[in-house]
């Protein structure tokens, strides 16, 4: 009998309904941030949209909604670094990708002169930020050898 009474309780508690639990901040993203006003706590069924950073575009929304506790997607658009296109060559000299993969947001060109040419620039590297190449193109100029009579 006390074993029956012990599974008849369990079952009640079972089938109580448990209060709603809140989330705390959604989490930090190398590529979006939260659009609109951080909170330290959400209530649940709360929805909240986030928005690319700068370097990055958005293709489609991003969404996530407070459930249980935990943060959901309701809609997975994601953010693409932005390009920055071509970095532009040099007269008498080249350029090599030292960081990145293409010529998109982050993506690092060092510029070297060819034989004979010496850089007159005083930046040898280009970076592709959030709103196109850092510096202008570095200038090669032909070295100038002295000569003392």
């Amino acid at each position: 009998m006390l074993l029956l009474g012990y599974f008849v309780l369990l079952a009640v508690g079972l089938n109580c309904n448990a209060a709603p639990v809140p989330c705390g901040p959604p989490p930090r993203d190398p590529e979006f941030e939260l659009q609109g006003t951080f909170q330290e706590s959400y209530p649940p069924g709360t929805t909240v949209t986030f928005t690319c950073r700068p370097g990055y575009s958005r293709q489609g929304f991003i969404k996530k909604t407070c459930a249980d506790g935990n943060w959901e997607f309701i809609a997975r658009g994601v953010c693409k670094r932005i390009s920055c296109g071509h970095p532009g060559d040099i007269e008498f000299g080249t350029f090599d990708l030292k960081e990145g993969e293409g010529f998109v947001f982050g993506a690092v060109v060092e510029y070297s002169c060819d034989e004979g040419y010496q850089m007159v620039s005083k930046q040898r590297t280009r970076e592709c930020t959030a709103t196109g190449w850092s510096h202008y193109p570095p200038h090669c100029e032909e070295e100038k050898l002295l000569i003392f009579v």
